[in-house]
């Protein structure tokens, strides 16, 4: 077994919202983890623990992203859970009625 495979499996099983089988996956990831990627196993544990899933940032290259920001974390959990603007809307519109 290997970590990052444990890994990715745990994050499949947070993207489908099977949070208790992504904290199982992602335990057993840190259990035979390495100390390279330690730290990020246990932070992508805490986000499952959370109900949150957890994503990569993909790599933008400068010709592709004019406006530049500063240097984000290569991984992150992910904040896509909340209501699209046009969910919002909807809800705004049906409280109206």
């Amino acid at each position: 077994k290997e970590a990052h495979i444990l890994s990715t499996l745990a994050a499949a099983c947070a993207e489908t919202g099977d949070f208790p089988e992504a904290i199982r996956w992602s335990t057993e990831a840190v259990a035979v983890g390495n100390s390279e990627i330690d730290e990020q196993l246990a932070k992508e544990l805490k986000s499952y623990e959370a109900g949150k899933p957890w994503r990569e940032k993909q790599a933008v290259s400068a010709e592709n992203n004019e406006e530049k920001s500063s240097p984000q974390p290569d991984v992150q959990p992910d904040d896509s859970e909340k209501e699209s603007p046009a969910e919002q809307n909807d809800q705004a519109t049906s409280a109206s009625d």
